[in-house]
């Protein structure tokens, strides 16, 4: 069967999934649909599955027992971090509860050549557009208070992916679009990105991404009048946000919390392949 006829694969998937629920209707299963993007899944996926892949495979170089194998934050086609998030970050209004999930492959943090620095923003990348928390590395050498462990147990990163209104962060801002920023796939990495995602209880969350393998220097900001303009209309409560007296803005790698002066965010610089990632309170 050409698996890269959409029919074909549907038709596959839709047979497993019959499958699965005659073997025990009384059982949730989450059912994870890899064809590699080759037939649109964001369309179709949700009527057979419950997240689908959006490329194909980050790694082919996955290693095994004292190999750690590679992963990569650039690379030529697919195979990095960076090109599955080109693509997965413009793929936001596929996703959501209803739906499932877009899915840009296991995370490769703790493998070769991923860095501490590149590993969280890897983290906070998967964990903003709500893709499955996956981790590809062997746990057996993750040692509690490591740097590793400190990235993958992160409960306030964790908490955006696992978020119960479930909404895909939106890129709001690129350094390289002039409008747009939410459906222009770009490849070049020399840029920085702003992400921004509303939260159950009205919080938004706002990540700042130097994709690029030089540091930024200069102050990056955007205000939250510029932020509501992508995801207003998907956010819990809108009118209180925009309403409040003033914002609490909590870090959530260094858990430092201030109060915010006006209404933009701001980062002084960002490290090469570092983010910074906020919450972002209305205090009413």
């Amino acid at each position: 069967m050409n698996h890269r006829r959409q029919e074909n694969t549907l038709c596959s998937y839709a047979a497993m999934y019959n499958s699965l629920k005659e073997a025990d209707p009384n059982k949730d299963i989450l059912l994870s649909i890899c064809e590699w993007g080759k037939t649109m899944p964001g369309d179709w996926g949700y009527k057979v599955g419950d997240s689908w892949r959006i490329l194909n495979d980050i790694t082919f170089q996955v290693g095994r027992d004292g190999d750690p194998g590679r992963g990569y934050w650039e690379a030529d086609g697919t195979c990095s971090i960076t090109s599955q998030y080109d693509k997965c970050v413009i793929m936001d209004e596929f996703a959501s509860p209803e739906r499932g999930w877009n899915d840009p492959d296991m995370m490769v943090i703790g493998m070769g050549d991923v860095d501490e620095t590149m590993a969280k923003t890897h983290f906070a990348m998967w964990s903003m557009m709500n893709s499955p928390l996956m981790l590809g590395m062997d746990l057996r050498k993750v040692e509690k208070g490591d740097y590793i462990w400190n990235i993958i147990t992160n409960k306030d990163i964790i908490a955006l992916n696992q978020d119960k209104l479930g909404v895909q962060a939106k890129r709001v801002w690129s350094s390289l679009a002039d409008k747009d920023a939410d459906k222009v796939y770009l490849m070049d990495h020399n840029r920085v990105d702003i992400l921004a995602k509303p939260l159950e209880n009205g919080d938004i969350a706002v990540t700042f991404i130097n994709l690029a393998g030089e540091d930024v220097t200069n102050k990056i900001e955007i205000s939250l009048d510029n932020i509501l303009e992508y995801i207003e209309n998907k956010m819990a409560d809108a009118e209180s946000f925009k309403g409040a007296q003033t914002y609490q803005i909590k870090d959530l790698w260094t858990g430092e919390e201030r109060s915010l002066s006006g209404k933009v965010i701001a980062v002084d610089e960002l490290k090469a392949h570092d983010n910074v990632t906020f919450r972002v309170s209305p205090i009413r």
